[in-house]
């Protein structure tokens, strides 16, 4: 009897335990979103650590606060040093969501230096995202913030789901970038980042606004969207740098950091970029394209705007007989959401499905061709060819990336018209 009733006791007892050793552990850390990295003047890099802010209003959580933290560094772990002299709690990494370089950091070919630490010493995972921000990432960073709030939810949430929705730039993590280094069977391609220099706080905000859009839905950022066959020569070129546009395109109101386009890289260095529509074409060869607006140019005389999915992932066949060659089957649904010049009424649907796949697969050679000339292998056409060696030392004699420049490619698309007029892009 005295022993259910010391074990009675005992139940209680741990019921109100609250099973934390240390009640002021929770106060010991701050915990970093996202790093910044660009080129230092007194060291080698300048570093910018965007840290959560602990805000107890519904407010605050809402719009996810932040506070930034910059010093100089000859690496990652110099830096944090010196920030850790100048904060009274220790950086955490373990909520770690990205890390952005600037352009000339990439370009000069430092992302590998930078990322020398061991990742397991700071508790990072190696699903961190890879971003690259044309001018400096430092001002990426703090770009984040509306009606004078900083706004982490864009590089939390908001940017996996615009990703999938829109397509209209890369998404890649670390993991992704060492595959790519060690196997030497693709390239990566890193979302590209740029700031926004007009747009201004909503107190600052002149009544005649000059701006076309609040950078929302999946054509956000995009210049014309599509398959614009000037976006860029070749199918690769620098993205616009203008610092009064987005992407070129004039916007009002919002966040003055956006996302639209891809980095290129060859192995660790950045060698140019693709913008919007070009990105999205790139993202249907490798399957990775889940959904978004395409827009089409000179089928009739107006606009036509579709919304595009993968019905399967595609197909690619390759020859080494004879040369290097790969063949891609590409099969896609679309949805008609605008038709300004009333194309849908005048054409067939089997016609205006031919037009469409001739448009998708100029655009597709071309941005190829383009990727190619940098020797970027963007298509990931490596991990395709690599199926045809049976051992990795045959592999690795074949030497991939001496040969990438050799191969040539054909892009054969269907497009399948749902036959339905969607009159909007959300429904």
């Amino acid at each position: 009897m005295k022993r259910k009733l010391m074990c009675l006791v005992l139940a209680a007892m741990m019921l109100v335990c609250t099973g934390c050793l240390n009640p002021s552990a929770l106060d010991q850390y701050s915990y970093v979103m996202s790093i910044g990295v660009d080129m230092g003047k007194q060291m080698r890099f300048n570093v910018t650590f965007l840290v959560q802010k602990e805000d107890e209003s519904a407010e605050g959580k809402a719009s996810g606060g932040a506070i930034y933290l910059t010093a100089e560094g000859d690496t990652l772990l110099e830096a944090l040093e010196t920030c850790h002299k100048g904060v009274p709690t220790m950086l955490s990494f373990s909520r770690i969501n990205s890390i952005n370089f600037s352009s000339e950091v990439a370009e000069a070919g430092l992302i590998e230096e930078f990322m020398s630490f061991s990742l397991d010493s700071l508790s990072m995972r190696q699903s961190v995202r890879l971003l690259i921000t044309q001018g400096k990432a430092e001002d990426f960073l703090k770009g984040m913030t509306m009606g004078d709030k900083e706004n982490i939810a864009k590089i939390q949430m908001s940017l996996k789901s615009f990703y999938e929705l829109s397509g209209i730039f890369s998404l890649t993590n670390f993991a992704l970038l060492i595959e790519a280094i060690d196997s030497r069977r693709l390239d990566v391609t890193l979302s590209l980042c740029g700031v926004d220099e007009s747009v201004q706080p909503p107190q600052q905000q002149s009544g005649n606004s000059q701006g076309t859009g609040d950078g929302s839905g999946s054509d956000a950022g995009t210049g014309g969207g599509g398959t614009n066959q000037n976006a860029a020569q070749g199918g690769a070129s620098g993205a616009e740098d203008k610092k009064d546009t987005t992407a070129g395109v004039f916007r009002s109101g919002g966040m003055k950091a956006y996302v639209s386009g891809s980095a290129l890289f060859d192995g660790w260095k950045m060698v140019g970029t693709l913008n919007a529509p070009d990105t999205q074409l790139m993202l249907i060869a490798r399957g990775e394209f889940k959904q978004g607006k395409i827009t089409f140019n000179g089928i009739g005389d107006g606009i036509l705007e579709g919304r595009f999915e993968l019905i399967e992932s595609p197909k690619v066949k390759t020859n080494t007989q004879d040369g290097l060659f790969a063949e891609f089957d590409i099969s896609l649904r679309c949805s008609i959401i605008t038709d300004t010049a009333e194309v849908t009424r005048s054409m067939s649907g089997e016609a205006i499905e031919q037009a469409m796949a001739a448009q998708l697969e100029e655009g597709l050679e071309r941005v190829f061709l383009g990727c190619r000339s940098l020797n970027s292998d963007a298509f990931h056409l490596g991990r395709v060819f690599s199926k045809n060696f049976i051992l990795i030392s045959e592999w690795e004699s074949f030497d991939w990336k001496s040969r990438y420049k050799d191969v040539n490619a054909s892009f054969n698309v269907k497009v399948k018209l749902d036959g339905r007029y969607s009159p909007g892009l959300w429904e």
